[in-house]
């Protein structure tokens, strides 16, 4: 295994514009847009495995869902990365993962596809 250079300039800088695209995506999708797209898009009330779920509460409930899913993924995926040395993998498959969900919120038209929507986001 090479050794490490410490302050390598191309690996600071590699960081820092995914830091960047990750916190613009954060931004502009998650919190400015999606959102108000996803209310507008849907019912005030949706039908969801026989309850009626208010269009605000099911997108509430979909970050929990996710967040949760998160925090328990998080330190197995982690601990899988660091302990094998593949941590430039994970992020090339997690970077891959995350463009192809949001470029599939293109298909999410109105209610017919709040399933497709909430699974992208």
């Amino acid at each position: 295994m090479l050794p490490k250079k410490l302050n390598d300039k191309q690996t600071i800088n590699g960081w820092a514009f995914f830091d960047w695209a990750n916190s613009s995506y954060a931004l502009v999708i998650s919190v400015a847009i999606f959102p108000n797209y996803f209310i507008r898009m849907t019912d005030d009330f949706i039908n969801v495995m026989g309850m009626q779920i208010s269009n605000s509460s099911l997108y509430a409930f979909a970050i929990s869902f996710a967040y949760l899913l998160i925090a328990l993924m998080l330190p197995v995926l982690s601990g899988v990365a660091d302990y094998s040395g593949r941590k430039l993998f994970f992020l090339k498959i997690f970077t891959t993962l995350g463009s192809i969900s949001c470029a599939g919120l293109f298909f999410f038209k109105g209610m017919p596809q709040v399933g497709i929507a909430l699974t992208f986001f």
